[in-house]
């Protein structure tokens, strides 16, 4: 403003079930109910004629497989709807029961925690990227952190979580000068991160699309058997390290057993049990919440059978 002046905004209100017109292709909707409600279900009346809804933080969900990281559609947000037919959306607060079993259990939706991968900025233009582990690879996969790379910078991030992991590849900001993010066209990698802290290139199939960047793009990949890689036993990593709120411990277990990951103080005292379980082969990760924790030098101790693994770690308030 160049001086002080006055912004009247007029209206009316909109009821929830406002009927939304929706023509093929992309379209930016508004939310209309008060209340919070989970993507699919809100979604649910058009799923027939859904390819991809997603937010503006790139979480998207997608009917054909069973996918979403949108979690709850909330009021005064925008969505980016892709349908392939003209259709009418009205939002609904439940699933109706006449879908009997598929009520509630059809979709689920998978959330992705920040990790040790740096998570990128939001841009405004990013494509979809579905990453799926075979099945016997699941608890071998659980919790690795996967990154999308074009030309060595990270341009998008995510945690594997049962089997499946839902990523936003991040392209450019054409409003800054700065090439912050991918460039339509451009070819991308995936780097999966190991418990020491090191990236490497599994192999995958790419079951839908390409690995090259296209605004609003999709693509699906799974990765394969030769992506799991050795595994040492032991705690690998704690980050950040000294941590002020929440740390995530990474370990690796050469052989499935009874595991049990304890905290203690420096004069011995149990104070925390993180792990107490029998857990598959592979790299794992369980977050420490140290909020009922004092500052201090704690003690990290992972048991497997005969072995051992201990790390000292920070808190800072």
């Amino acid at each position: 403003m160049a001086g002080v002046g006055v912004f009247r905004l007029e209206g009316i209100s909109v009821l929830a079930d406002e009927p939304i017109d929706l023509h093929e292709g992309w379209q930016l909707i508004s939310y209309f109910p008060r209340n919070p409600v989970e993507a699919t279900i809100a979604l649910s009346g058009i799923e027939e004629n859904l390819i991809i809804a997603k937010d503006g933080y790139g979480n998207f969900y997608i009917p054909d497989w069973d996918f979403s990281n949108m979690g709850d559609m909330c009021e005064g947000q925008g969505y980016y709807i892709n349908v392939d037919a003209n259709v009418v959306l009205v939002y609904r607060l439940e699933r109706p029961d006449d879908e009997g079993a598929f009520a509630g259990v059809r979709h689920s939706s998978v959330y992705n925690e920040p990790g040790q991968l740096p998570i990128h900025a939001v841009t405004g233009v990013n494509m979809s990227l579905l990453v799926l582990g075979e099945s016997p690879l699941t608890p071998q996969l659980r919790g690795v952190e996967i990154g999308v790379y074009i030309e060595g910078k990270l341009v998008g991030s995510g945690i594997l979580q049962d089997g499946i992991c839902g990523i936003a590849v991040w392209g450019n900001d054409p409003s800054t000068e700065e090439t912050d993010g991918a460039l339509d066209g451009q070819p991308f990698e995936i780097r999966l991160l190991t418990g020491e802290g090191g990236l490497y290139k599994p192999e995958y199939t790419v079951l839908v699309g390409e690995t090259i960047f296209s605004t609003d793009g999709f693509a699906v990949i799974q990765l394969t058997a030769s992506s799991i890689v050795p595994v040492e036993f032991g705690i690998s990593s704690a980050y950040p390290n000294p941590f002020n709120s929440v740390m995530r411990i990474n370990y690796g277990l050469v052989e499935a057993g009874d595991v049990s990951l304890n905290v203690f103080d420096l004069t011995g005292r149990h104070v925390a049990e993180l792990v107490s379980v029998q857990v598959q082969a592979g790299t794992h990760t369980v977050v420490l919440d140290g909020i009922n924790l004092s500052s201090g030098v704690y003690l990290l101790r992972l048991e497997a059978g005969s072995e051992v693994s201990q790390m000292k770690v920070a808190l800072v308030k």
